[in-house]
């Protein structure tokens, strides 16, 4: 069982560590350029927004796994699992940054406002 639960933690991990990758990458070079923007927003924003929060659910359920096996199994795995809970923190952070400049740069753009949750909810 122990071997499970590192298998499992450590997928959690590699797949936090692809959204931290692509959240990053979504900061320093744009997915979108202005005029795209203009065009389009259904293909965008709307675009982008579906993403973060199918990411914000991924995130949401490995921390609720990573703290499960935190508390039921021995401390090797509890380190992995307080690992794996440590970068879903930063994880969802990235991604909600991430969401709000480019919402930010589309209310610019088009003049829209999308509430106080950045169009999320």
């Amino acid at each position: 069982m122990k071997r499970a639960a590192s298998i499992v933690l450590f997928i959690i991990i590699a797949l936090l560590i692809f959204v931290c990758a692509d959240s990053i990458l979504g900061l320093i070079h744009p997915a979108y350029t202005d005029q795209e923007i203009q065009a389009s927003l259904v293909d965008t924003w709307e675009v982008e927004t579906l993403a973060t929060t199918i990411f914000l659910i991924f995130i949401f359920s490995a921390a609720v796994v990573s703290a499960f096996l935190a508390f039921r199994h021995v401390a090797a795995t509890r380190r992995l699992a307080v690992f794996s809970l440590c970068l879903a923190v930063v994880a969802g952070g990235l991604v909600s940054f991430s969401h709000i400049e480019l919402t930010n740069r589309v209310s610019q753009i088009t003049g829209q406002s999308f509430g106080s949750s950045y169009g999320l909810f």
